[in-house]
């Protein structure tokens, strides 16, 4: 086929899908409840986005991070330890983006039982990481439990 003749195929629209448990939201269909058949999530706010398509996704206990091929953090399900990282100790049912980090360009994520963490190139120095998420300090003398749903930053060197 000659290089003028060539039909440009139609983008496919990108398509994630979740099932099994989901009583904190963890699915991101909207639901708290679980879905024995794979369903099809909705991502409109990233289909015009230059934050571009999910390329990573990462499971925790109850909750999601997804990262886009843009750098952009999304993430959803069980948020009462702050390991969603938006600033509050809540439950999400769908996708939202991570506010604190969209001035940066993430390369990796993690997602743990109650924390999630974050790995950046062009944070507060080269191959620098955030976390978010359950924070304990225990007093013996007092059995204090802090939890946190701050953003966590690698120290400067």
């Amino acid at each position: 086929m000659e290089e003028g003749s060539r039909r440009e195929e139609p983008l496919k629209e990108e398509e994630i899908w979740s099932w099994g448990a989901g009583t904190d939201g963890q699915l991101g269909t909207g639901k708290l409840e679980d879905e024995l058949l794979p369903q099809l999530l909705h991502l409109p706010s990233l289909a015009a986005s230059a934050a571009g398509s999910i390329s990573m996704l990462a499971c925790g206990g109850a909750h999601v991070v997804a990262l886009t091929s843009g750098g952009r953090v999304l993430t959803w399900g069980r948020g009462t330890s702050g390991q969603l990282g938006h600033g509050e100790m809540v439950n999400c049912l769908y996708p939202k983006a991570v506010n604190s980090l969209e001035d940066h360009v993430i390369t990796h994520v993690s997602a743990g039982w109650s924390h999630s963490g974050f790995v950046s190139g062009h944070f507060l120095m080269e191959g620098a990481f955030s976390l978010v998420g359950m924070a304990h300090l225990v007093s013996l003398a007092m059995g204090i439990t802090l939890r946190t749903a701050l953003l966590l930053k690698s120290p400067t060197s």
